[in-house]
């Protein structure tokens, strides 16, 4: 298959996507406008920062998400007008997924997983086994059919669930991070496998990552941002696509070329900037001939700006740089000293610790107590859990403790009147039923000897004497336990009984305890994670509110390394906040960090920027009524080796 009839075979074709998630703050426009075609036989990267919409993309693709205006087609099918049973059915058929976390069943084994897919789309049971194993086979783990995923590594586990994505034989590939979850040799492995799918069973598989060693791999790299697609040199999606360039029938590869560069020596020229072939349809060593050419016109850029600057009178130095005012002062080795302040950016923080208030125990959220803003005091409640199932067990374990007590008691103040009678009745009639049983024994023993009764006849009531002295001693024994004492040992183990009882009953009001979330501190509420109604999971997702003190508030202001000198613990310093205009915070340096970290400096200039190592310097406030925490200050503060006062220095450049 060539290149040319590879740009024709477009299996998606999308125009004009736009996709707004709600969100409780404002909407988030996921995709704006996106035009793109998925192709045949190529591995397709989508590629971006977090937040720029491939994962919705690729979700619209998968019909999982329905577009909020464009067209989308799959097949030359439209999908916007299907219901929800129909795409259901197609994704079934035409689309086979491959995720992060492979989503493997752990009780079954890898051939079971892949016999899954094909039993959603009802094939017979007689088949499910050999085709399954048949795609096993494909991605390399015949040998594996009957582990189950806990006795297989990673790559092996997503190789399994790429075998479940394509044993229906679809016609597109859709892989959301593929490789996140492994290391770079089962990643590798894995990207070979849906590059061989690609080009072998002509399959479209698209890959959204921000694993750069996938590129090497990828035939498109498609790049995204803030919801949209961004254009690249050769993009056979890309509208303006030349038509002699589509009109080739590349039968003959030097005449193909031939053809193509006399028709359009420009769109040859992009063609090989983009890394294909418009010969053989295949990418030109994976793009490594576009990588050496990318990194010739860099050095060749490096080499014309090493020239120019030495042209230069006067280089820039970090002091010329522009600065906003106030910024971090810095004087020449050779100037006059002068009295001076240290101005620097910090954001402002709770003196002390914030408290994270998480739920210990897995529940639903029933209901918060509190809002942003809101004060609290140590031991407030903020929130409540569903204690519905805690009420329960403590109800149940109340009703047990009462039922030990009661059979404690009894044996204690031993049997009543009434159980005294019985057991002396039953003692009465079992002695009543063991003489006439003896009697019998006798009679028929005397005829048995005399030979008026079988043998039988005589054994059986031989069993009844038995029986009937058993039944006997058993009522002796009850009427002695009735009508004695209470057995030590008997006291002990019921007086255990409702010690446990009692246990039970602790344990089931500390669970409940703990589904009343407090505060151990008396502060503000800074942060609010969850909403009513949401579950919350302990260890993972249980954060609810977070409370700090924010009677004293402290600044972590950074200092050019180049200005610490001087200043010490103790000094004078204020912090002025955009929202106060003019107003001072004043407060005094408490701690001087001992390390250097670095920061970026944008300077104004277009693609400028300068590095600079910033020390940070903590600075407790006297009074910061009106302040909040996370927000940003200007700070200052006067070394001693000035000599001069704070409120009398000016800030200089």
């Amino acid at each position: 298959m060539n290149a040319i009839t590879k740009l024709r075979q477009a299996v998606v074709s999308a125009r004009g996507l736009h996709k707004t998630h709600a969100a409780r703050a404002a909407a988030v426009h996921a995709l704006r406008g996106v035009d793109l075609d998925i192709h045949r036989g190529l591995v397709t990267v989508l590629r971006g920062p977090s937040g720029s919409g491939k994962t919705t993309l690729l979700s619209v693709i998968g019909c999982i998400l329905r577009p909020d205006s464009g067209s989308l087609r799959i097949n030359g099918r439209d999908m916007l007008g299907l219901s929800q049973a129909a795409l259901s059915d197609l994704r079934r058929t035409e689309i086979g997924f491959v995720f992060q976390s492979y989503n493997l069943f752990p009780s079954i084994t890898a051939w079971q997983n892949v016999a899954l897919a094909l039993d959603l789309r009802a094939v017979p049971r007689p088949r499910l086994r050999p085709l399954a194993l048949a795609a096993l086979a494909k991605v390399g783990l015949a040998d594996k059919a009957e582990s189950f995923p806990h006795e297989l590594s990673g790559g092996q586990q997503q190789r399994v669930a790429i075998a479940r994505a394509i044993v229906g034989s679809p016609s597109i590939l859709l892989a959301d991070e593929p490789t996140a979850a492994l290391d770079s040799h089962n990643g590798r492995h894995v990207v070979e496998l849906l590059c061989r799918l690609a080009h072998e069973d002509g399959k479209a598989v698209v890959i959204v990552t921000h694993d750069e060693r996938i590129m090497e791999f990828a035939d498109r790299i498609i790049s995204m941002e803030d919801g949209k697609v961004i254009p690249s040199p050769f993009d056979p999606s890309r509208p303006g696509l030349p038509e002699e360039l589509l009109a080739i029938e590349a039968r003959d590869p030097p005449e193909a070329l031939e053809t193509l560069a006399a028709a359009s020596p420009a769109s040859a020229a992009a063609a090989s900037a983009d890394g294909y072939s418009a010969v053989s349809g295949q990418p030109s060593g994976r793009g490594w001939m576009r990588r050496l050419g990318s990194l010739a016109v860099f050095a060749l850029s490096l080499l014309i700006g090493l020239t120019v600057a030495s042209d230069l009178p006067v280089s820039r130095s970090r002091a010329e740089l522009p600065k906003a005012a106030p910024s971090i002062s810095e004087a020449p080795a050779q100037a006059d000293p002068a009295p001076r302040v240290i101005a620097a950016v910090g954001k402002v923080e709770p003196a002390s610790s914030e408290v994270v208030l998480a739920a210990d125990i897995d529940g639903r959220l029933e209901k918060l107590l509190v809002k942003e803003g809101d004060s609290v005091r140590a031991g407030e409640v903020v929130a409540e859990l569903d204690h519905g199932v805690y009420q329960a067990r403590i109800d149940e374990a109340t009703a047990l403790i009462h039922q030990r007590e009661a059979e404690l008691l009894r044996l204690k103040n031993g049997a009543r009147i009434e159980e005294r009678r019985e057991a002396e009745a039953a003692v009465q009639e079992a002695e009543a039923v063991a003489r006439n049983t003896a009697i019998e024994l006798a009679r028929r023993e005397t005829l048995n000897k005399q030979g008026f009764t079988s043998l039988e006849e005589l054994q059986r009531i031989v069993r009844q004497d038995a029986v009937a002295r058993a039944q006997l001693e058993q009522a002796r024994e009850r009427y002695q336990l009735v009508m004695g004492a209470p057995r030590v040992e008997d006291v002990a183990k019921a007086t255990a009984a409702v010690e446990l009882a009692d246990a039970q009953l602790q344990e089931a009001r500390a669970m409940m305890d703990k589904t009343y979330i407090r505060s151990p501190i008396s502060g503000t509420v800074l942060h609010k994670y969850h909403n009513p109604g949401e579950v919350l999971v302990a260890m993972r997702d249980s954060n609810i509110v977070s409370v700090g003190d924010l009677s004293k508030l402290q600044v972590w202001a950074e200092v050019d390394e180049a200005d610490i000198a001087g200043l010490a613990p103790g000094e004078r310093a204020y912090v002025k906040a955009r929202a106060f205009g003019e107003k001072r915070f004043s407060g005094r340096v408490v701690e001087i960090g001992r390390k250097v970290g670095e920061k970026g400096v944008y300077t104004g200039e277009p693609g400028e920027r300068v590095d600079t190592k910033v020390v940070r310097v903590k600075i407790v406030l006297d009074a910061p009524q009106g302040l909040v925490p996370g927000m940003t200050v200007d700070a200052f503060l006067a070394p001693r080796s000035t000599g001069e006062s704070l409120a009398e220095a000016q800030p200089r450049d």
